[in-house]
């Protein structure tokens, strides 16, 4: 599936088949694919936990307003966003060093424009949130071409989730983000409104 068909196709449904899995390695290939990602300074601040024991998942679900697709979904992910990232901005850009894509100047020079940019922390916490916004969607994408179906979702207690995997509090839980294989009952996917009511030229009218 081409990356247009992939976006005209994904929709978010409730009711996966809860008894399909996903092999470890199709897994790391969705998060390989979601950390393509961008990030603002190359910081990479998303981190993915993925959730595949069914016990936590019902876990999970409890802390999601009992929305089945938490624990019947072959995997959720929780997809994080690290406030801190920028912190680890200069350890990420050795790598492009290293590959001979950047100079060590450029590095450097990056590695300060972040660590000045993010001093404020709401701005450090909206980067994060949009990070992982991102990667949500890559992964969802991905998914999307190697027919399977996914949900993002906000609908949970992020300070119970956190408590229960064991996040640490510089990473914000940004989405739940169930991934699987449909069964029936699922609405198709809802009519988006038309651009004539969303695109502006120039300025907003």
């Amino acid at each position: 599936m081409n990356t247009i068909d992939a976006i005209r196709r994904r929709r978010s449904v409730s009711f996966f088949d809860k008894t399909r899995t996903i092999d470890q390695a199709k897994i790391e290939e969705l998060v390989s694919l979601a950390a393509e990602a961008p990030t603002a300074f190359n910081m990479q601040n998303w981190r993915f936990i993925a959730v595949i024991e069914p016990e936590i998942k019902k876990q999970l679900r409890k802390l999601a307003w009992d929305q089945a697709k938490v624990e019947d979904a072959s995997v959720t992910f929780i997809i994080l966003g690290d406030v801190t990232g920028f912190k680890e901005t200069a350890q990420v850009m050795d790598l492009s060093v290293k590959a001979g894509i950047i100079d060590q100047n450029v590095r450097d020079y990056i590695a300060n424009a972040a660590s000045q940019f993010y001093r404020e922390p709401q701005i450090a916490r909206d980067e994060a949130i949009r990070s992982g916004t991102f990667a949500a969607m890559n992964l969802m994408l991905a998914a999307e071409s190697m027919g399977m179906a996914s949900c993002p979702m906000i609908g949970f207690d992020a300070p119970k989730v956190s408590a229960l995997l064991e996040i640490p509090e510089n990473l914000i839980p940004v989405v739940m983000l169930p991934v699987g294989y449909e069964t029936e009952g699922n609405w198709a996917k809802k009519v988006r409104r038309p651009i004539s009511e969303i695109l502006s030229w120039n300025r907003y009218l």
